[in-house]
């Protein structure tokens, strides 16, 4: 009898049914990355420039995946938000 129960839980289709729950349930906000050629482009830089910032601790902060460099979008428009200037005059 046990056996016969523990194939009935463990069949793929029941299997498929916890997972799906699982997943359902379970919030997962995946970040979206940008390269640093994408964004060195995007801000008109070579991704030199954001080679050099690492190593000096500047700039957006950054992930590494294995030797892949990758620059959350969200940090990086961040970055960009803080780093504006404003070159007007006193008000």
């Amino acid at each position: 009898m046990k056996s016969q129960q523990r194939k009935k839980t463990d069949s793929p289709a029941s299997r498929k049914k916890i997972l799906s729950k699982t997943l359902d349930s379970t919030t997962y906000q995946w970040e979206e990355y940008s390269t640093d050629i994408e964004l060195a482009k995007r801000w008109g830089l070579s991704d030199g420039t954001l080679r050099n910032w690492r190593t000096r601790g500047r700039g957006p902060i950054w992930s590494k995946f294995g030797r892949c460099v990758r620059y959350k979008i969200a940090d990086a428009l961040i970055y960009e938000s803080i780093s504006t200037s404003h070159n007007g005059g006193i008000a």
